[in-house]
This record gives C-alpha cells, sequence and structure tokens, in this order.
C-alpha cells in the first residue's frame, strides 16, 4: 500500500512540504518576536493551570486540584525548552 501512495504522489507530482509558523524555518519568523510570543504563551498558560488548579482545591476537589497542579508545574519545564 505504501508504494501506491507514492507512486500515485510522483505520477501527480504531489509536493509532500509541510508548511507552518515554524515548519517552514523562516528567519524572520523565527526571530526574537516568536521566541516571545511563544515564552508569554507558555507563561499565560501556566497560570490558567494554577488558577484552575487553585479552584479545584477550593470547590473541594482535590484529585482535579493536583491534576492541575501537575499541568502548571510541567510548563515549566516546556518554559525552558521555549527559551
Amino acid at each position: 500500500m505504501g508504494r501506491d501512495v507514492a507512486g500515485f504522489a510522483q505520477k501527480n507530482e504531489i509536493g509532500c512540504r509541510i508548511v507552518g509558523r515554524f515548519l517552514g524555518f523562516d528567519q524572520q519568523q523565527m526571530g526574537e518576536g516568536a521566541a516571545g510570543e511563544g515564552v508569554a504563551l507558555v507563561v499565560f498558560v501556566g497560570l490558567i493551570y494554577a488558577y484552575i488548579s487553585a479552584e479545584q482545591f477550593y470547590l473541594e476537589n482535590p484529585s482535579m486540584g493536583v491534576v492541575y497542579a501537575g499541568y502548571a508545574f510541567s510548563n515549566i519545564g516546556l518554559w525552558v525548552l521555549v527559551r
């Protein structure tokens, strides 16, 4: 089956280029502005998770509070990668 797909793509000249914000490796998009946006987004999402965690503990739902606290904590590692 894999050969059929490859043959079809070659026969019909279908391009396999993935186009996206960071996948095109455009230097302008990969500049400081894009990295700053990524860090801000990760921090924002982490704060949302922390708020939801606190809310779940307040609503006496500790299991989901721990889950969202884990999400918020995992964003620290993601922040280090994005930086």
